[in-house]
C-alpha cells in the first residue's frame, strides 16, 4: 500500500516538474520575441515513447484501486 502511494506521488511530482518546465521554455521563446510577432509558439513535448504511455496506464490503475 505505502509503495503504491509513493510510485503515486513520485509520478504526481515529475508530472507537475515536467509541466513547469515546459511553462518556463514557453515564457522564455515569448520574451525572446519581437512584441509585434503574431507567430504561433509551441513548446517542445517530451517524447510519448510507448514506456512512458505504459507508465501513466499504471500510475492511472494505481489511482483507480485506491
Amino acid at each position: 500500500m505505502k509503495l503504491r502511494q509513493a510510485m503515486i506521488e513520485d509520478h504526481d511530482r515529475r508530472e507537475a516538474f515536467l509541466a513547469r518546465l515546459n511553462e518556463r521554455k514557453l515564457q522564455e521563446q515569448q520574451d525572446k520575441l519581437p512584441r509585434n510577432c503574431d507567430d504561433e509558439i509551441t513548446v517542445d513535448h517530451e517524447d510519448n515513447s510507448e514506456e512512458q504511455k505504459r507508465e501513466r496506464q499504471d500510475i492511472q490503475m494505481l489511482k483507480a484501486d485506491q
